[in-house]
Parts: structure tokens; C-alpha cells; sequence
């Protein structure tokens, strides 16, 4: 599930104003589809994002009311990355993960 939702992550990355990529902080990913491609049950999926989440590697926002999805953040394993605000090829400020500063 881990490599699933890494590989859905890459995909939804956003292009910058200076030509890099840059991950969103939260994305979304239709329950079937995560049954599908991992070819289990939605209990095992409840299981496997409760072990990620209970690890420190996934945050999960249950879907909306009359919505079907939840939302992912993925939590990076650097300790120099974190949620920043840009400003996206449309002019959108977006979330996305970027370099900060840790030094103080």
C-alpha cells in the first residue's frame, strides 16, 4: 500500500514557476482502486492504513459526506521537508512538500 500510494503521490506532483516538481501535501485515491490494484478486501486496506498511520508514515482523512474518497498525506522520512505554500503554473497557491530550513 506504502508503494501504491507513493507512486498515486508522484502523480498528482505539481510543475513549479522554476521548472521543478513538487509533491502535493494531500491527495486523494478512490477506495475501489486501492482494492483493485492491491487485490484485497477494503478490511485489509483499513488495516494496512492503520498500520502506516500508527508508524508515523501516513496521516488519512476520512471521505466527506457524499463524497467517495479520502485524502493521503504522506509524511516524508527527511527531517528538512515539510508542508510550504507556492504558487502554482496557474497562479493557485498550492500545498506541496519543499526543502526548509532546520538551522534555526
Amino acid at each position: 500500500m506504502w508503494h501504491y500510494l507513493l507512486y498515486r503521490c508522484n502523480a498528482c506532483a505539481l510543475p513549479s514557476l522554476d521548472g521543478r516538481w513538487l509533491w502535493r501535501v494531500a491527495f486523494w485515491v478512490r477506495p475501489e482502486q486501492l482494492e483493485r490494484v492491491l487485490k484485497c478486501s477494503e478490511r485489509h486496506i483499513r488495516r494496512y492504513r492503520s498500520e502506516l498511520e500508527a508508524s508515523g508514515r501516513l496521516k488519512y482523512q476520512r471521505a466527506v459526506k457524499n463524497k467517495q474518497v479520502g485524502f493521503y498525506t504522506l509524511i516524508p522520512f527527511a527531517d528538512n521537508v515539510a508542508p510550504v505554500i507556492l504558487e502554482n503554473l496557474s497562479g493557485k497557491q498550492v500545498s506541496v512538500y519543499g526543502h526548509v530550513d532546520k538551522s534555526g
